[in-house]
Formats: structure tokens, sequence, C-alpha cells
């Protein structure tokens, strides 16, 4: 299966990144999944919630119907999420461009997870 059919059948999607920046990508790709009818939850230490919906401090926290992450930090971030996919288990780390780190690539192999790197998922939806 593709990986943007996996991402679009997810039962639910974490968004690592996300603030109530809506001129940020996380935002926009937060807003732009929760748009096209998706479950959706944001992932940020830094906030407790985003227009009225709860943030999550991290992927540990989330529902176990989380399937798929979508990256939208700092590559040294982004190598932090492989392990905790894996604890999770979350099967798809979609790293946006900007967020892709080859550290994270190779550690989602390593784990058994799928990577993808150098896909923009809202160009491609």
């Amino acid at each position: 299966m593709d990986e943007l059919q996996r991402i679009k059948e997810a039962p639910a999607i974490a968004v690592v990144g996300v603030s109530e920046n809506k001129e940020k990508y996380p935002y926009k790709i937060w807003r732009f999944l929760l748009d096209k009818g998706k479950k959706v939850y944001p992932v940020n230490p830094k906030f407790t919630e985003v227009e009225g919906e709860r943030c999550f401090a991290s992927l540990q926290e989330l529902p176990p119907e989380v399937t798929a992450a979508i990256a939208v930090v700092s590559p040294h971030i982004t190598e932090t999420l492989p392990q905790q996919c894996r604890e999770k288990g979350i099967a798809i780390l979609w790293m946006q461009p900007g967020a892709e780190s080859v550290v994270a690539e190779k550690a989602c192999k390593e784990l058994d997870i799928i990577p993808v790197v150098q896909r923009c998922v809202m160009a491609e939806w």
C-alpha cells in the first residue's frame, strides 16, 4: 500500500509540532487533515490545547487509535520520534520537508516503521 493511502486510511493521525500559529506549516497541515474529515491529534509539549482541542505533550499520551504520525518539526526533534512511534505502535512516520533526518529514517527502518521523506502530505493529497 502506498504511504499516502496509509495516511488516508489511518483511524487517527498525530501531527507533531502543531501550535496556534496559523501561518506555520504544523498548524496548516493539522487544519488541512481536519478539513479532510480525518481524526487528527496535535502534539507539542509547549501547548495544552490548540483551538479548544487538547494538545498532547508526546506520542505516548495519544490514544491507541493513532497509527500514523506526521513530523513538522526540526530534524533533531524528528530523530526522537521513531522510538516513540515504536513504543506506541505507530506504523508510519511521515517527515515533512524540513523535518527529514537521515538518522530518523534509518531508525524507522531498524524499528520496522515506514519512513516517508521528501514528500508533502498536503501537496500529494
